[in-house]
């Protein structure tokens, strides 16, 4: 599972992160990536790519892109940190048939 936002405080600063996952039972793989970009001391901008690769038993080839891009507006009280995290997700999901070319003689 991919938890966005789940960074400590003091390695948040202009990073990036990633992932990487493989079940074998459902036979389906993923990339992820995440980056904290401060562009101010209350807000960063947080864009994140996770790509997902499945074949299902029967069912055609399929992969999907997933383009997060994010913006957090942060406002410290004492020792508490107030977040507003704004995610848009946009997918593009594509669905490939597998054709083998066999030559007969």
């Amino acid at each position: 599972m991919v938890a966005t936002g789940c960074i400590p405080e003091s390695i948040r600063k202009d990073s990036l992160f990633g992932e990487l996952g493989y079940n074998r039972y459902y036979r389906a793989g993923l990339a992820y990536m995440q980056a904290y970009i401060t562009i101010h001391k209350n807000v960063v901008l947080n864009p994140g790519y996770l790509y997902f690769i499945y074949k299902r038993p029967g069912q055609p080839y399929g992969q999907e892109h997933f383009v997060m891009p994010a913006v957090i507006f942060q406002i410290p009280v004492r020792k508490i940190l107030i977040e507003d995290r704004n995610m848009l997700w946009n997918r593009i999901r594509t669905i490939m048939r597998l054709f083998i070319i066999t030559e007969t003689g």
